[in-house]
């Protein structure tokens, strides 16, 4: 099978490497507005360019699948050419830049039968699975309420030309960071009843928010607080963590890490003990077929080459993307103590 990669930038070159590494991946062909990147790239590399017309190439026998890492604002355009071309499609998080255009996407790909799959990596982190599996079984006995913080160092000064991201100054921390937040809450607790937008607060930036939070109500009655800062300068790079209370214990969460307190006497099959337990990256994956960036890239990486071999289910997943998306869109389309409750899988 071959694939096609549009966008080189940081996360599509990653995607680059990790599909190139595949067993069942022959070839990678890549597409940029940078010509001159993509002759770089093609000349250090065993990474394939193409000449001609993109559309033509995507709907050629030539490609099986398409990954869509451009900015945002051209997931929409390239990932419905794919769908159309009736080529399975991973579009990089989040879908769209617009919750009308995402919930399309899903639209279109069910009435064609083309899965797809958006680029939600904590989905496939091996702690955080092992943290769900602990929650299905009781640990922490009812789940009752979360705090799911997303922060870095994103903006460090009232100067805009201090930001790392290009788009700062036009979005916010909520919109740039608060997809992965945002979306792992779902993962743990289902659909959403309602939301209340309770922080918008600047704190370097002229002209965006640089901390907000969303309160989050889910149909299993858990209620939480999904918190973004994008200007704690105690963090080199991204940081999300949650914290979980249950009325029989709590359990804290990493990427890399998971702590959990349990009071419960009901544990079968030993997966955790009364009281303290605690797990690491290192003691439940033993090792990778290729790692870069973590082993949760490889196994995403792997879902979607399972995707294009017509194996795996995507429905579910790509529903709470777009679900991501509609909060993010009300978000930024809101002032604080506005709630809403009309979500797309209703």
């Amino acid at each position: 099978m071959n694939i096609l990669i549009i966008g080189c930038g940081k996360m599509g070159l990653s995607h680059c490497s990790l599909f190139n590494s595949h067993p069942n991946i022959d070839k990678v062909y890549i597409e940029d507005s940078s010509k001159t990147l993509l002759s770089q790239i093609s000349r250090h590399t065993n990474l394939h360019s193409f000449a001609g017309c993109l559309e033509d190439f995507i709907c050629s026998n030539e490609i099986h699948g398409v990954v869509v890492a451009t900015p945002t604002q051209y997931h929409y355009e390239f990932a419905k050419l794919a769908i159309l071309s009736n080529k399975i499609c991973f579009i990089e998080k989040p879908i769209t830049s617009s919750f009308t255009n995402s919930s399309d996407l899903y639209n279109l790909a069910c009435s064609s039968n083309m899965p797809l799959l958006c680029g939600y990596v904590n989905r496939f982190n091996p702690i955080i699975n092992l943290a769900k599996k602990l929650l299905s079984k009781g640990s922490i006995g009812k789940a009752v309420h979360y705090h799911n913080r997303m922060t870095g160092c994103v903006v460090k000064s009232g100067n805009s030309n201090s930001t790392s991201n290009s788009n700062a100054s036009v979005n916010s921390a909520m919109i740039e960071y608060g997809s992965h937040a945002i979306n792992l809450a779902l993962f743990f607790f289902g659909d959403p009843l309602n939301m209340t937008i309770s922080a918008k607060r600047s704190i370097f930036s002229k002209n965006s928010d640089d901390y907000g939070e969303i309160i989050l109500h889910h149909t299993n009655s858990i209620i939480g607080s999904n918190t973004v800062n994008w200007c704690d300068l105690t963090q080199r790079k991204a940081f999300n963590s949650i914290e979980i209370w249950g009325n029989k214990g709590f359990m804290k969460i990493t990427k890399q890490t998971l702590q959990l307190y349990s009071d419960s006497e009901n544990c079968v099959d030993g997966s955790y003990k009364k009281g303290w337990n605690s797990w690491t990256t290192p003691e439940i994956v033993k090792g990778s077929d290729y790692y870069l960036r973590g082993e949760d890239y490889s196994l995403q990486a792997q879902s979607f080459v399972k995707l294009m071999q017509r194996s795996g289910e995507w429905k579910s997943a790509f529903v709470d993307a777009v679900i991501t998306d509609e909060i993010l869109h009300f978000y930024q389309n809101n002032n604080m103590t506005a709630s809403y409750e009309d979500f797309f899988r209703r």
